[in-house]
C-alpha cells in the first residue's frame, strides 16, 4: 500500500528506500507543473529533527546564519543555513516553528543534532521517523488541495503552514514555492500516507494531476526555483580529501 510504488512504471532504491523512477513519461510529468500539477513522494525519506527547550532560540541563533528565531511566528518557517567558522555550508533546509518552544527541521540534522548534543545548552533534540512528506506543484495545486481538504487555502502565504484534514487524515500543509509559484508540502503520519496520497490523486483527477517520478523531481526543482543540495550545489567537504581536510 506504499504511495511510493503505486502505479510506477519503474522503481529504484535510494538510501535504502524504493522510489519511482517514472510513472508515465518525462514529458508528461514535467509539463504537469506548467499545465496542472504533479504530486511527489520522494522526500518522505528526509531527515526530520525537532529541537525544543528554553535555549532553542539561543542555539538556533548561534548555529545558523538566520536571525532572529524569536520573531518567527508559530506556523511560519525559514530556509535555515548552517555554516562553519570559515563560512562554508554545513547543512541547509526548512525549519518550522510548531509552538512556543518547538521547531521542526528538515535536512538540518545530523549537523544540528551534533550541536544540540555538544553545546551544553538547555535544549532537547528528537528524531522524527514517522512522518510522510509529499509535495504538489503547479497552477492547479491550490484548487486540488482545497478540494481534497474541503477548506479554503487562499490565505496561506509563502512560508506559512497550517493543519488540514484529507480523507479523515490529519496533516500539515506548508506553502513553499520559492519562485512565487503555487507549490505545497504536506506532512502527516506515515502509516496513513498511502490513503492520503491516493485521496489527493483522486481530488486532482479532473485537473489532470500527475504522479512525479524521481528523475523528473530533480528537474522540476530547477524550474520551480528550489535551490537543492545534491542537485544545484554540493557541500565543500564532498569535493575530495583535500577539500575535506580544509573544511574541518
Amino acid at each position: 500500500n506504499s504511495p511510493i510504488n503505486t502505479g510506477a512504471a519503474a522503481i529504484a532504491p535510494f538510501m535504502g528506500v524504493y522510489f519511482p523512477i517514472v510513472y508515465t513519461s518525462a514529458e508528461d510529468e514535467l509539463m504537469a507543473c506548467r499545465k496542472s500539477a504533479w504530486l511527489g513522494s520522494f522526500l518522505t525519506f528526509s531527515p526530520v529533527y525537532d529541537i525544543s527547550g528554553p535555549d532553542a532560540v539561543k542555539l538556533l541563533n548561534y548555529v545558523t546564519v538566520n536571525r532572529d528565531y524569536s520573531k518567527l511566528k508559530v506556523g511560519g518557517s525559514r530556509h535555515a543555513i548552517l555554516c562553519n567558522e570559515k563560512g562554508q555550508m554545513l547543512a541547509d533546509g526548512v525549519l518550522m516553528r510548531k509552538d512556543e518552544n518547538t521547531y521542526r527541521t528538515y535536512w538540518l540534522a545530523p549537523v544540528l543534532s551534533y550541536y544540540v548534543d555538544t553545546l551544553g545548552m538547555d535544549v532537547h533534540g528528537e528524531w522524527v521517523t514517522d512522518e510522510f512528506f509529499f509535495q504538489i506543484d503547479g497552477p492547479k495545486s491550490l484548487e486540488i488541495m482545497e478540494k481534497a481538504a474541503h477548506c479554503d487555502l487562499h490565505d496561506l502565504k509563502f512560508a506559512q503552514n497550517k493543519p488540514i484534514v484529507v480523507a479523515g487524515i490529519k496533516a500539515n500543509i506548508h506553502r513553499l514555492g520559492m519562485s512565487g509559484c503555487l507549490a505545497y508540502e504536506m506532512h502527516g503520519d506515515v502509516k496513513e500516507g498511502g490513503a492520503f496520497f491516493e485521496a489527493v490523486v483522486k481530488a486532482g483527477e479532473e485537473y489532470g494531476i500527475k504522479k512525479l517520478g524521481f528523475m523528473q523531481y530533480c528537474r522540476n526543482h530547477t524550474q520551480g526555483g528550489y535551490p537543492n543540495q545534491w542537485i544545484h550545489f554540493w557541500y565543500p567537504w564532498l569535493n575530495g580529501d583535500k577539500a575535506l581536510a580544509e573544511y574541518v
